[in-house]
This record gives structure tokens, sequence and C-alpha cells, in this order.
């Protein structure tokens, strides 16, 4: 019966490393996947310049047609 107990404690301890192994290989994806977006997000907004002459056109363009 002592085979049995000891057997099962090395199996769980195997197990729960490989378990562990594979939670951190997601954790490490997922925030790799967080800072990507962050990144891109970044880039976007940086990229974007409000040109206040064409918006003052287009805005009075659609009160015109109102």
């Amino acid at each position: 019966m002592k085979e049995w107990e000891a057997s099962i404690t090395i199996e769980a301890a195997i197990i729960m490393s490989m378990a562990m192994l594979l939670f951190f290989v997601i954790m490490k994806l997922g925030l790799q996947l967080y800072d990507e977006t962050r990144t891109l997000a970044g880039g976007i907004i940086k990229d974007q310049t409000v040109n206040a002459v064409k918006l003052f056109y287009e805005l009075e363009r659609v009160r015109e047609l109102f």
C-alpha cells in the first residue's frame, strides 16, 4: 500500500509541475499580447493628428445639410 502512496505522490508532483509550466507559458503569452496591443494603440494615438482647419470645414459642410 505504501508503494501506491509514494507512486501517486511522485506522479502528482510531475503532473502539477507540468500544469504550472503550462500556466506560466499561457500567462507569458497573454502579457506579450497585452504589451503588443498597448504599443500598437500608442502608435495609433500618436499618428492621429487633429487638423483643425479641415475639421472646421467638414463641420460647416455638415451644418449646411441640416
